[in-house]
């Protein structure tokens, strides 16, 4: 019998294909490993409600993405009627539209996940943390959108990993340009981001933290142009 395995997945926004194939690839057993997802799991891809239902399946945990929390309001805004001056994307706009017809379990769903999931010597947060006062010191925001820093919308900054000395392990994803994300600092894993980007034709990536190993699927497609900041049909 094999041993128990902690893995992690970056942003699956809605590709449950690729999401499917890769728990394939892993041999993955609910029963006897642990999946945490880095958030942001509904938005821009073509198959939310499957995601869905794979997450929970699967028996996942997942940290709120930014988007995930965009769609939860624009969900509880749909349910009243009432837009009181908040702005969605285009593609939040219509992964809502997409997740109407179970908006209670949808919105149940992402009201459920955390900030932060914090493990023995490891930390998930769906961006990162505040690279000088670590996680006890990171705030919603800053774990749900920083990149860059001190100015986190800022790509001539420098990425908050490259700051950030540690002592806890951080998993992350959001950062799909910034690809897949290894750092140490004094011979000790600090960084781990795994967004490579499926959504965007790339890749879905998948940590395995006991053997220290990546497992990647190849996106069947583009799903999303990020260019033109377009969902492709």
């Amino acid at each position: 019998m094999r041993p128990f395995r902690t893995i992690f997945v970056g942003d699956v926004h809605g590709c449950a294909g690729e999401f499917k194939k890769l728990l394939r690839t892993l041999d993955y057993d609910p029963v006897r490993d642990r999946l945490y997802l880095t958030g942001d799991n509904f938005a821009r891809g073509p198959d939310p409600d499957r995601t869905l239902d794979l997450i929970i399946r699967a028996r996942a945990r997942s940290v709120v993405g930014n988007h995930d929390w965009k769609i939860y309001r624009c969900l509880a805004h749909q349910r009243t009627g009432k837009y009181p001056g908040e702005k969605f994307s285009k593609s939040q706009t219509v992964a809502c539209a997409r997740m109407a017809h179970r908006s209670v379990e949808f919105a149940d769903y992402i009201a459920s996940c955390p900030i932060s999931i914090i493990g023995r010597r490891w930390v998930l947060v769906h961006a990162g943390v505040h690279p000088e006062r670590g996680s006890m010191g990171t705030d919603a925001r800053t774990a749900l959108t920083i990149r860059n820093y001190p100015e986190y919308g800022n790509p001539e900054m420098p990425h908050w990993h490259d700051i950030y000395k540690g002592p806890k392990l951080v998993v992350f994803g959001h950062d799909a340009r910034g690809g897949l994300v290894r750092r140490e600092h004094s011979g000790a894993l600090i960084a781990m981001g795994l967004d490579t980007g499926c959504v965007y034709g790339n890749q879905l990536s998948a940590w395995v933290m006991e053997e220290d190993r990546i497992v990647q699927q190849p996106a069947e497609r583009m799903y999303y142009d990020p260019v033109n900041k377009k969902i492709l049909s």
